[in-house]
């Protein structure tokens, strides 16, 4: 059965089944907080309230540095390890 879903449907689809039948899963009951750059999560997500962080990605958007103005989880990835790294 997996085989054929997974030849016959599209990853998305075959995910929210596989959840559906192994977990029993009725209803999602929570809001995403974050859903961007193929990421979606009801966890905190305050970065995107972080003035610093937010004041930072803008301008390099503006700027023209980013790849797209919709990866604020990866930038804020990057600028927690550099933060934090010996580099």
């Amino acid at each position: 059965m997996r085989k054929f879903l997974k030849k016959i449907l599209p990853y998305p689809i075959r995910h929210l089944y596989y959840l559906i039948k192994v977990f029993r899963i009725k209803f999602i009951k929570w809001i995403p907080t974050y859903n961007e750059d193929e990421l979606i999560t009801g966890h905190n997500s305050d970065f995107m309230k972080d003035e610093w962080f937010m004041k930072c990605y803008n301008s390099a958007v503006n700027e023209g540095l980013s790849i797209s103005d919709k990866i604020h989880w990866r930038a804020h990835v990057i600028c927690w390890a550099a933060l934090r790294g010996g580099y």
